[in-house]
């Protein structure tokens, strides 16, 4: 004869059975009141978490390469979120990099009535573009002078050849002649010049003396951004053009 199991204990044993099948369902329903369903739209009232107690990630996000892994509707920040792109650009991309030429070293010397040019290719782009350094010049008739610059270098080539009189894509310029205060000091600067390939950079000295560097002549292109802006027509009297150029006498 077949005895029966008590009414109760076959009870606990079926929902004990439903437990161990559907115990994960469970934790998630407890927390909205529904499980996570996947491929649709889901909700709660509360922080998700998941924790890996193993190794590894302990969340992994596929799509297809056209699609981003996973999308946000904040513009919030994410504190430890490490990425080695943003908008498409690596870290060195975004802090811009300074370009830089030197002619001459401390206490060399050049000759008057010498040329020294060089030639460099750099990217596209708009640049802050500068001509530093110090020279002197032993004493002579007063008649030495010297102009560095950097320019395009198919322009320069070809007002050094006397083929060409354009100098609006010569990008920095200064130049002296000896006794003025500043000779022998060069510093200019053109703070958003575009530059399309190519430039050309260096010194020309001219006269009977030979000049010294007292501190090399740095030709800098550092990449910027510019907008380009107008202004409005300013009215003025004929005579307040007047006192403005006593003024600035």
């Amino acid at each position: 004869m077949i005895r029966r199991p008590p009414l109760r204990a076959a009870v606990t044993t079926l929902a004990a059975a439903a437990i161990l099948v559907g115990g994960a369902d469970l934790a998630s329903y407890a927390a909205t009141g529904h499980p996570l369903v996947l491929g649709h739209s889901n909700s709660a009232v509360g922080t998700t978490s998941l924790k890996n107690l193993g190794r590894g990630p302990a969340l992994s996000l596929n799509s297809a390469k056209s699609s981003p892994p996973f999308t946000v509707n904040s513009s919030k920040l994410v504190k430890h979120l490490n990425a080695n792109l943003v908008g498409g650009k690596t870290a060195a991309q975004l802090v811009p990099k300074t370009l830089r030429f030197r002619l001459g070293s401390t206490a060399e010397t050049f000759a008057a009535d010498s040329t020294h040019f060089f030639s460099a290719k750099v990217p596209k782009g708009t640049y802050d573009v500068g001509v530093t350094g110090v020279v002197t010049d032993a004493p002579s008739g007063g008649t030495d002078t010297y102009a560095c610059l950097i320019g395009d270098e198919a322009t320069l080539v070809g007002i050094l050849g006397g083929t060409s009189s354009d100098l609006s894509r010569i990008y920095a310029l200064d130049g002296d002649q000896q006794g003025s205060f500043t000779f022998g000091l060069v510093d200019a600067t053109n703070h958003a010049q575009k530059v399309s390939g190519s430039v050309a950079y260096g010194c020309i000295f001219t006269g009977t003396g030979t000049f010294t560097v007292q501190r090399p002549i740095t030709f800098t292109m550092r990449p910027v951004t510019a907008s380009d802006k107008s202004g409005q027509p300013l009215p003025i009297a004929k005579d307040g053009a007047r006192r403005l150029a006593r003024a600035l006498r």
